[in-house]
């Protein structure tokens, strides 16, 4: 009896293990599961230009840029922050950068959440990811906004204990004078969209179209 429960133990392990790997419900699965950028051959500078180029076809395109607003400094391991970046512009799937031997999933997703994304001028419906805890991925679909040319966007957290916590889309500016990984580099203006609660997308739906 003790054999079988131990070999149980072991399955279910195995199967968690395997799933934290492979399953976007994850932080870890996520990254991994969900579409890849081809970026064969070129450095992560490189990478980083092709993810946040990738929904518009060309540099005179009209188009606003998006990110997710720095809340928290760079952390890894499972208690670590999860950095909040964009996964799907309306019904097309972001393209992430895979992770390499030299940046690993933590630093690769801390990276692209501070990259401003282009995507075309115009009503967008973003599905965002971020601000999961315990390798726990959170998605929120946020509310549809009018992207104007030339305008920044950032979607930020709203933490408050004993209350819900919410996102909410700002029009920013960047002051140069910082890092974008620093909060100060980004001068918020004026709310463009209400707070939506933190994890109002179920994550399973977007194991279904994903999980192998």
């Amino acid at each position: 009896m003790v054999y079988k429960t131990l070999i149980a133990v072991l399955v279910v392990s195995g199967l968690t293990a395997c799933s934290a790997f492979t399953s976007p419900t994850t932080q870890r699965g996520r990254d991994a599961s969900l579409p890849q950028l081809n970026v064969e051959g070129i450095s992560y500078d490189q990478r980083l230009v092709k993810y946040a180029n990738q929904f518009v076809t060309n540099d005179t395109q009209e188009h606003a840029i998006v990110r997710g607003y720095p809340y928290a400094e760079f952390a890894s391991g499972i208690f670590a922050t999860d950095p909040l970046r964009v996964m799907r512009v309306d019904d097309q799937w972001v393209k992430n950068i895979p992770i390499s031997l030299n940046v690993n999933q933590s630093l690769n997703a801390y990276r692209m959440s501070i990259k401003p994304i282009k995507i075309p001028t115009g009503k967008h419906q973003l599905l965002v990811s971020g601000a999961g805890w315990e390798n726990k991925a959170l998605y929120t679909q946020l509310p549809t906004v009018d992207y104007e040319s030339g305008k920044s966007y950032v979607f930020k957290p709203s933490f408050a204990k004993g209350e819900v916590s919410t996102i909410t889309v700002y029009e920013y500016e960047a002051d140069a004078r910082f890092e974008m990984a620093d909060k100060e580099s980004i001068i918020l203006k004026s709310a463009v969209s209400n707070p939506v609660e933190i994890g109002n997308y179920d994550n399973q739906k977007v194991a279904a179209v994903f999980e192998k």
